[in-house]
């Protein structure tokens, strides 16, 4: 499930970061930034805010749907003890923060659509 949240490059083996990082400069605009901590968000830039509204609400989903997942799994498993109940605690924080972090990114397009309509 963490993939589909971030992608962490310094959290990979060297030779995959450097494989990588060669493989994201072949399509990348030459002079294109990006943090290498969530390079998951670094297309962003390329789409329009409307592109990027449509996108980040369906990761919005995807985030809600997660969390479902993990309340109904949670629910389902019996014991699995003191460490299995800390990486669902961990994988639900991350989930939460992921989702707080979308309402606030998606609200914020929003608001910025509706004040380019307005000065029309």
């Amino acid at each position: 499930m963490w993939q589909t949240i971030c992608l962490c490059l310094p959290t990979m083996p060297e030779s995959e970061r450097l494989r990588f990082l060669n493989l994201y400069g072949q399509f990348a605009h030459p002079h294109q930034e990006f943090n290498e901590v969530d390079l998951g968000l670094a297309f962003l830039s390329h789409l329009t805010p409307a592109e990027a509204l449509t996108v980040l609400q369906e990761r919005q989903n995807l985030i809600e749907r997660s969390q479902e997942w993990l309340s109904t799994h949670a629910q389902q498993s019996h014991g699995g003890g003191l460490l299995n109940l800390l990486i669902q605690d961990h994988t639900y924080t991350l989930l939460e923060a992921e989702h707080r972090w979308l309402e606030g990114a998606v609200r914020r397009l929003r608001s910025s659509a509706t004040m380019e309509l307005n000065s029309r």
